[in-house]
């Protein structure tokens, strides 16, 4: 057996340490999953928009990708799909119902499909329309002179966007504070995030957002468990580096 060296046992027992916060973790999700599974309790910021917007007969927008890869799309954009069929999920009954814009064409066929599933799925199929998806623009600014305009349709109470998002899309931000909207941005681009960021810190998402909106105890409590474990390895990536920055600094590292 060969002998293993201080950094060999550090970067074991930090992967033992993971391991073992994630099975804690899963297991507490569970319990608490358990234990609010009869209770109608918004979990996330997203589920506490749709219920106001539910309650007050109000429609969402919701944007999908700016489509900086033009029509190839993005894995990002994709996802944005996932929380689109969320979002109308849950306004099936709504008196205004919500609304996608894309920048992508592959996106808007996609976006269409879905929604007619859902419908379909849901036996109102009579309540399904082509315009519930629609192409903004493709590239950035395109995207956006497609976008701000909807920001102005009666009884609209909030703007999630979700893709390749860049920092242009702060113009559209802007505008949903001026509508006095509810916004939520998760952006797959370090530039969009930041901006999403220094605009309001409370409409920027994590990667929460790219994960998968299930509604299964067992897949929720490990999706839970998952995300803890990337924000601890994440600080303690974090810190590691600034320790070794000090350490290079007083002389103690070469």
């Amino acid at each position: 057996m060969p002998e293993l060296s201080l950094n060999d046992w550090l970067a074991y027992g930090t992967l033992a340490g993971l391991f073992l916060i994630f099975i804690i973790s899963y297991f507490i999700a569970r319990a608490k999953a358990a234990q609010n599974k009869a209770s109608a309790k918004e979990n996330t910021r997203l589920d506490a928009i749709l219920h106001r917007s539910s309650e007050r007969g109000e429609g969402v927008l919701v944007g999908t990708s700016e489509g900086a890869g033009a029509q190839v799309g993005s894995l990002a954009g994709l996802a944005g799909l996932q929380t689109q069929a969320h979002v109308f999920r849950h306004s099936l009954h709504s008196d205004l119902p919500p609304k996608t814009v894309a920048g992508d064409g592959n996106l808007v066929a996609l976006s269409q499909q879905l929604n007619a599933g859902i419908y379909h799925t849901a036996d109102m199929p009579e309540l399904y329309k082509l315009d519930s998806s629609g192409l903004a623009g493709i590239g950035s600014y395109a995207y956006l002179a497609g976008l701000i305009p909807e920001l102005s349709r009666p009884n609209l109470s909030a703007l999630l966007m979700q893709g390749e998002l860049s920092p242009e899309l702060i113009l559209a931000l802007d505008a949903a504070k001026r509508h006095d909207l509810d916004a939520i941005m998760a952006s797959s681009s370090l530039s969009g995030q930041a901006t999403a960021h220094f605009i309001d810190p409370q409409s920027a998402l994590g990667e929460e957002t790219f994960m998968s909106q299930s509604t299964r105890p067992r897949e929720k409590a490990g999706l839970k468990a998952t995300l803890i474990c990337l924000k601890i390895a994440r600080g303690l990536i974090i810190a590691g580096l600034l320790v070794a920055i000090l350490l290079q600094l007083l002389g103690v590292l070469p």
